[in-house]
């Protein structure tokens, strides 16, 4: 994928978070859900193998200081609803990107 195309499609991926939808104790990575909530695999997984050692680094902290707070919303009672609100999918998302993240930067430091 050329970067363009790989800047199209996270461009369009982008979704506007409806912070009334989020915990108030997971405001603060709205910003981080943004960029990183890229349902996309493929484009995730280049977004992420492009990112910065700081970025992965902030991503990987992500579960390390709010899993527990991700999994009580994620786990909790959207998880048996039909349809998922943006929000939660994207959140889901970026908990997937964190754990990603330890992969590629473990891979990056091997090399």
């Amino acid at each position: 994928m050329k970067d363009d195309d790989l800047n199209d499609n996270l461009d369009s991926q982008i979704s506007l978070i409806d912070k009334k939808k989020v915990p108030k104790e997971l405001h603060e990575l709205i910003p981080q859900a943004q960029k990183w909530g890229i349902c996309e695999d493929g484009v995730r997984f280049i977004a992420l193998r492009k990112a910065s050692d700081k970025d992965l680094s902030d991503l990987i902290k992500i579960n390390l200081n709010y899993g527990n707070l991700l999994d009580v919303w994620l786990a909790g009672p959207e998880a048996y609803e039909d349809n998922f609100s943006e929000e939660y999918i994207t959140f889901t998302v970026l908990r997937m990107a964190s754990d990603e993240a330890v992969i590629v930067l473990e891979k990056r430091k091997s090399y």
